[in-house]
């Protein structure tokens, strides 16, 4: 007769140094002998440039991970100080990085890690003449990986500020051959796992700011979720964004022509007329409505990211999408909406 095991869980040796830390648990095939070795890991975001989010670090979870993708040890962090201390066991590591998370995703994945600690932490199922352990938390690093995030998660992004980091690196833990004390130190970069878009608005002289007001901006066909890693969830579905609310004071004069981003307009000296975040998102564009001046209703315009004029727009995790609107009066001083171009998402309507 068969017997189902169950699997047995020790604690790790777990240092944090001025800061709260969250004991996790470690699973079966650790040698207790193994020397225990001090680590460092630093935690920081990635370089950024131009079109790249530069988000800060606030806050988040680090965790290490045996190279079987078993947890060894987990603490979290703040603003205070970005550096976590371990005492793991050598051998090859996984260092993972879960940055700026809102309370309640810390806290369920903190909660996931503890329910590992249990004598039988996942369920059991019988597959021939072995007995196969179905895991059902970030106890192990394939589910770390796996869990999905969603509308809350942009929500909080947008109201906070804090976006969502996702980092990791693999090193070999070892014993220094030198007698001195210093941790092993450990750096793991992070990047957003969302992107934003920021669109602004100009008028070309005669055209009034105040002839143009933009009275809603939405993302089309974006998806609503996605793995914590970054990663597509192969189970999310496709649905539509609201931008922030419009602020047409932000509508700014271009002068008596159009120019573009970067050739004689600097954006960063401008405020956006609206703003979003979003997950990675292919097959998308930007819908804006519109009111001019003498016109009864509301002109609408898809608007797609990074000068592709089909379907297959795409948002990249990351990125920061910057795209902006001129409207140009034609030779009569009419504003002919039928006419416009799409230049590197700058977009002129009219002329």
């Amino acid at each position: 007769m068969k017997q189902i095991v169950g699997i047995m869980t020790r604690t790790v040796l777990l240092v944090v140094w001025g800061m709260m830390a969250v004991a996790c648990e470690r699973g079966d095939g650790i040698d207790s002998a193994d020397p225990l070795v001090a680590v460092a890991v630093h935690t920081r975001a990635g370089e950024t440039d131009g079109d790249r989010l530069s988000p800060t670090l606030q806050q988040g979870i680090v965790f290490a991970y045996n190279a079987d993708g078993i947890l060894e040890g987990c603490a979290t962090f703040d603003a205070t100080s970005t550096m976590v201390a371990f005492k793991l066991r050598e051998g090859k590591k996984t260092f993972v990085v879960v940055g700026n998370p809102r309370e309640e995703l810390k806290k369920k994945l903190v909660r996931q890690v503890g329910a590992a600690s249990e004598e039988t932490p996942g369920t059991i199922a019988e597959t021939g003449d072995e007995t196969v352990t179905s895991w059902t938390s970030p106890y192990r690093y394939e589910k770390l990986k796996g869990v999905v995030v969603g509308s809350d998660d942009l929500d909080y992004i947008r109201t906070s500020g804090q976006v969502l980091l996702w980092g990791e690196t693999c090193t070999d833990v070892r014993q220094s051959t030198s007698a001195s004390d210093t941790p092993l130190k450990v750096e793991v970069e992070t990047s957003a796992v969302v992107s934003r878009l920021e669109l602004y608005v100009q008028c070309v002289a005669p055209l009034l700011t105040k002839d143009v007001v933009i009275t809603g901006v939405k993302l089309v066909d974006v998806q609503t979720s996605v793995l914590l890693n970054g990663n597509k969830n192969a189970e999310a579905k496709k649905g539509n964004l609201a931008c922030s609310t419009p602020d047409n004071s932000a509508v700014f004069s271009g002068g008596d022509e159009p120019h573009y981003n970067g050739e004689g307009i600097d954006l960063s000296k401008h405020s956006a007329v609206c703003t979003a975040y979003s997950y990675p998102s292919k097959n998308m564009y930007v819908e804006m409505n519109v009111k001019l001046k003498g016109n009864v209703g509301a002109e609408t315009y898809k608007l797609y990211v990074r000068n592709q004029e089909d379907d297959d727009s795409e948002m990249r995790a990351g990125h920061l999408y910057r795209m902006l609107v001129t409207f140009v009066l034609d030779e009569k001083g009419k504003l002919t909406v039928a006419e416009w171009q799409n230049v590197n998402n700058d977009f002129v309507i009219g002329g």
